[in-house]
């Protein structure tokens, strides 16, 4: 596909699905990251979480995931549309329209297909902590550099926090509260104030320009353009 420079055509209430799906395992596995350095006794000590122990919220939120993880396997068959349902929605709506909201509910569904097969579930899991597990290393290894001695939980539990900030809708970039969250953070481990911004700075400037760099690689390999993005974006308004 890449060397043909063709985009697939895919619907796209099926992209808003597998989207969806993505978000949720990043997020299943960045909280079980950050869950899991709570339980290392490295951790600085006297910390809590409004009065509760780091190691016990640490343990409860791994029980917490590990549930949630295992509930779709346990469920597959539970998320196909069952025909009383498809019943009603014609009866609710007359069969043209019904059909309609069945082509985009099997869409959707199209989309959320990894959460209904365990096997594909659990690739998708293992390639997720793979990625995340890669950045920590990057990020673990940004510490080292710039001789900040911490343990690898703290990387674990730093880039966890990260990962949140820059999902909250700010500055361009998350510039800004990418440093201050990455700065007060690390100084919970007794770092320097100045040293814990000038890292924040560093690492996030060294992970975003190779990212954009390669994201717009991949924005002219597959023959797109600005305007093309206004054009669909209006057509679809």
């Amino acid at each position: 596909m890449a060397l043909s420079h063709e985009a697939p055509k895919v619907a796209i209430v099926s992209i808003a699905g597998s989207l969806a799906v993505e978000r949720l395992f990043d997020t299943l596995v960045i909280l079980g990251m950050m869950f899991g350095a709570l339980l290392d006794s490295a951790f600085p000590a006297g910390a809590d979480a409004s009065g509760f122990p780091l190691q016990l919220v640490g343990i409860v939120g791994i029980s917490v995931l590990l549930i949630a993880l295992a509930w779709p396997c346990f469920n597959a068959s539970k998320w196909s549309i069952q025909q009383q349902g498809r019943q009603l929605l014609v009866s609710l709506f007359g069969r043209s329209k019904a059909t309609w909201v069945f082509r985009i509910v099997d869409q959707v569904l199209l989309g959320l297909g990894a959460l209904r097969q365990p096997r594909l579930f659990l690739t998708i899991l293992w390639l997720t902590i793979v990625h995340w597990i890669l950045h920590v290393l990057g990020l673990y290894v940004s510490l080292r550099a710039m001789s900040i001695e911490l343990p690898f939980s703290a990387a674990l539990f730093v880039q966890g926090v990260l990962s949140i900030g820059a999902a909250i809708p700010s500055s361009p970039g998350s510039f800004g509260v990418f440093e201050a969250l990455g700065a007060a953070y690390i100084e919970i481990w007794g770092i320097d104030k100045d040293l814990a911004v000038s890292w924040a700075i560093l690492y996030h400037i060294c992970t975003l320009i190779p990212s954009t760099i390669l994201g717009a690689m991949c924005f002219t390999q597959l023959g797109l353009r600005l305007t093309s993005l206004i054009t669909a974006r209006n057509e679809t308004s």
